[in-house]
């Protein structure tokens, strides 16, 4: 029991020192986050915001009845393009993020981040415009008297969040306040070590 009481002493003897340390650089540990913090808020409000806008499509497709003998024929059913080939074709004539949805082979959903609400709105509309006229001009090759055609179409209409993205000024402020924190933590010790040798 007594071999224990120094090492119980020393501990407390550095907590003590640690606290010291503390009280000693309170305004470095202080001024150090609120700085990182101001410095974030300041890049937060000056940076352009950015808004995002998406649109849903629906794929249009072709139902091909073959009438045969007795009026017993067959009905073909397919897409007026194929999913993944039309993914790409959209994706390499604009920066959009082009994706089909999980679960679904007929939809495509389009979405852009830009800073201006009319480029996302124009842009959307532009790629919606391109898609439907290359249908339009793929229906005519499949239209006769035992075809059905749907032409593809937008799901609900073109959605641009009211509220930016990004920048997302309380996280931002908030890791960086935090971050500050550490930061004065350490450069308090950090300046204290530093004194403490000059000393010697």
């Amino acid at each position: 029991m007594q071999a224990s009481e120094p090492k119980i002493q020393n501990d407390e003897i550095n907590i003590y020192e640690m606290w010291s340390t503390v009280v000693k650089r309170k305004f470095v540990i202080l001024i150090t986050p609120l700085i990182a913090a101001l410095s974030a808020a300041i890049y937060a409000w000056t940076t352009p915001p950015i808004y995002s806008g998406e649109v849903l499509l629906e794929i249009g497709e072709v139902v091909n009845v073959n009438e045969g003998m007795n009026n017993n024929g067959s009905t073909n059913i397919f897409y007026l393009d194929n999913i993944n080939t039309l993914k790409e074709i959209t994706a390499q004539i604009s920066d959009l993020k082009v994706e089909v949805p999980s679960g679904v082979a007929n939809m495509l959903r389009i979405t852009t981040e830009k800073t201006e609400k009319t480029e996302i709105m124009s842009q959307l509309n532009s790629t919606v415009q391109f898609i439907i006229q290359r249908h339009a001009e793929k229906a005519k090759l499949y239209q006769n008297a035992h075809t059905k055609i749907t032409m593809t179409q937008i799901i609900g209409e073109i959605h641009i969040k009211t509220n930016p993205i990004k920048p997302k000024k309380g996280l931002i402020i908030t890791v960086a306040l935090i971050s500050g924190l550490i930061m004065g933590i350490f450069l308090a010790f950090f300046l204290e070590f530093i004194g403490t040798r000059r000393n010697r």
